[in-house]
């Protein structure tokens, strides 16, 4: 028993050093090619070739299944005739070309710019830092709209700022006490045709009441509000009609209860975990709401390491005081409620011709999951390595306490609002890492239900617990 102990620590290391070296040896690879674009080489020397032609060996047959299905962009801007010592413009852009050729003639996607052949003379090569850099940056994100689907980039033009301190033991208590700066911003996108801003702040305190319960209580007050990008076309009607009444201040109290039998939070086979969430908005500011979410997972061991898991999501939010639910205080399907939509991506939506045909948010959803969850085959545990068989089913609309059902009637006949309550589903498979980080996942889902005026996303990345 040790000895077979010992074997499946030393497969487990093994592969763990197999993969950091591999990783550095790519890194190397690629930041060796990234000097000599710029026209840099080292001296021939015997020892450099072999060095070379093995990174080559062993790092290209990992690139090059990359390279099949990430597009690469290469820019170039004027005066390829400057030549030095140091760098040589004209051969590293005459390389570029020959690499082209080569993606090219694998099945790769890649895109060869040269500014001065397009018009766009005098930029050096920093081309963000010339002064036409906003004209280059159009051609980069018109390069993009036709090279890349946009739901694969766009959470990486989100702003975010996330201040937050906790004292877990507050006066020598059992009580946590809180307080979080927060700011957040998005940018129109394929999957929302506005800007958002929010910033405000969060202070909150806490308490266990059991082993297995407790308790939190919350004051958040912060501000929000859509804005339109004068790059797209014509938003729907009630995003404009968001974007005039402008930014407004929501003040709120809230709690929440959570109560946990898992046998490990971080990596769960076995117990409950449920949280129930309630928001009241109103005391001050401009919004009147009350929210309610409810989050119950159920773990539970079927054979062996086999785990089932089964995970319901409901939420309900509704206007208090006479006022109108505001676009942002809604609920917006997406891959957080049905794996295989895109963000925003079910819903109420305006679909009129000839709009960008936005989702307007609802005020319930439902939703439920079930998974299995099994270590990775013929993979040392250690490896901390997973896969998983899942389903999802889950549905978001819009009742009379939200404004969606009264557009339909309030707007001018031509516009078309789409409030189904119909079942959207999916199924997929996921790979799961439960790394130094904390849990890493990938998942394919294929949508099995759903309208046809749905987003949907089949590959998401997602980093946190189920």
């Amino acid at each position: 028993m040790l000895a077979f102990a010992i074997d499946r620590i030393d497969i487990a290391n093994y592969v763990s050093a197999l993969f950091t070296v591999y990783i550095v040896l790519i890194f190397l690879y690629i930041l060796l090619n990234l000097v000599f674009s710029f026209g840099l080489r080292l001296p021939y020397a015997r020892w450099s070739d072999v060095v070379m032609n093995f990174l080559r060996d062993v790092c290209e047959p990992y690139l090059r299944i990359f390279r099949r299905f990430i597009p690469t962009l290469v820019m170039f801007g004027d005066h390829l005739d400057i030549k030095s010592d140091i760098v040589n413009w004209k051969s590293s852009y005459d390389g570029c070309n020959a690499y082209a050729e080569k993606v090219k003639a694998a099945g790769g996607d890649i895109t060869m710019m040269l500014l001065p052949a397009m018009g766009i003379k005098g930029n050096s090569h920093m081309l963000m830092q010339d002064k036409n850099n906003l004209q280059v940056a159009d051609l980069i994100l018109g390069w993009l709209d036709k090279h890349v689907d946009k739901a694969t980039y766009e959470n990486d033009v989100k702003g975010f700022v996330d201040l937050a301190f906790t004292d877990p033991w507050f006066l020598g208590q059992r009580l946590a006490v809180g307080a979080e700066l927060f700011g957040r911003q998005t940018f129109a996108n394929s999957n929302q045709a506005f800007n958002t801003s929010l910033y405000g702040a969060k202070f909150s305190a806490g308490t266990p009441i059991t082993d297995n319960l407790a308790v939190n209580w919350n004051y958040s007050i912060y501000n929000q509000g859509v804005s339109l990008s004068p790059a797209i076309g014509t938003v729907s009607l009630p995003i404009q009609q968001a974007a005039q009444a402008g930014a407004y201040w929501v003040s709120s109290v809230g709690n929440g209860v959570t109560y946990s039998t898992l046998d490990n939070p971080k990596d769960p086979t076995t117990g409950v975990w449920a949280r129930t969430n309630n928001e009241f908005a109103g005391l001050g500011g401009a919004a009147k709401f009350a929210r309610n979410t409810e989050d119950v997972r159920l773990y539970h061991p079927i054979v062996g390491d086999l785990v089932g898991v089964v995970h319901a999501q409901g939420g309900y939010v509704t206007p208090w005081g006479g006022q109108q639910l505001p676009l942002l205080s809604g609920f917006f399907g997406g891959p957080q409620l049905v794996r295989g939509f895109a963000p925003n991506g079910f819903g109420p939506r305006d679909i009129t011709p000839g709009t960008t045909m936005d989702n307007l948010g609802g005020n319930v959803y439902l939703t439920t999951s079930a998974e299995f969850q099994a270590p990775m085959p013929f993979v040392p545990p250690e490896a901390q390595l997973k896969i998983a068989l899942f389903s999802d089913t889950g549905s978001l609309w819009a009742t009379n306490a939200s404004t969606v059902p009264s557009l339909a009637t309030s707007l001018s006949p031509a516009q078309q609002i789409a409030n189904s309550r119909a079942l959207r589903s999916s199924i997929g498979a996921s790979l799961i890492w439960d790394s130094m980080f904390g849990p890493i996942r990938v998942d394919y889902a294929y949508p099995i239900a759903k309208q046809n005026y749905d987003v949907t996303q089949r590959f998401q990345f997602h980093a946190g617990a189920f």
